[in-house]
């Protein structure tokens, strides 16, 4: 009868404990790709309709999140992204600390997956404004540290008519953490010249 094969049947999806992920690989949800794909997260119900899988074996499948990262291999860093999953999507916290090289300033993360970049995300940030899971699982998410070269400047003083008496305590060279993608650096003299 037409009741009977608008029948529903449920099913308790299992913990991703049974799973063991790829190396930075982390785990976002189940699938049934059934008509539409659905998603759900573990040990949750999903809901089919019996005149859909009477006679069919149904596969679902689990949703992967591939984490990578670049830019970091003069560093020894060791951090990673935090990932949090809902119902309808994931959301991506960027690492919560920065790496660190000699001679450079981190200017914050570029972040590519599949069809978005994000640029200088930084750290602690979240990535975006969340992530559906149709069309943003089973793929690489890439972290690449964006980095400006520490340059250096020759400062020189004219005296205007006075003469230098050698001290440096009357000089203070700041050289302040870029906004952007420009180094700034500010010298102040203290005192007068020395005539």
């Amino acid at each position: 009868s037409d009741a009977a094969d608008e029948t529903e049947v449920t099913i308790k999806l299992p913990s991703s404990d049974i799973l063991t992920p790829a190396d930075s690989a982390v785990f976002l949800a189940w699938c049934h790709g059934l008509g539409t794909p659905t998603y759900g997260l573990p040990e949750k119900e999903m809901t089919f309709i019996w005149e859909d899988i009477a006679g069919t074996t149904v596969e679902v499948e689990a949703q992967w999140l591939t984490m990578s990262y670049a830019g970091t291999e003069e560093t020894d860093w060791t951090g990673e992204a935090q990932v949090s999953t809902n119902e309808t999507g994931f959301t991506v916290i960027a690492p919560e600390t920065a790496p660190a090289a000699e001679g450079k300033f981190f200017l914050g993360w570029d972040v590519t997956i599949a069809d978005k970049t994000y640029e200088k995300v930084q750290s602690g940030e979240t990535v975006g404004d969340g992530f559906i899971y149709s069309g943003y699982t089973n793929k690489t998410m890439t972290f690449t540290a964006r980095w400006q070269e520490i340059g250096k400047s020759n400062v020189t003083f004219d005296m205007n008519g006075g003469t230098y008496n050698g001290s440096t305590e009357n000089v203070i060279q700041t050289l302040t953490q870029p906004s952007a993608d420009v180094l700034t650096f500010i010298v102040t003299m203290l005192a007068e010249p020395i005539r």
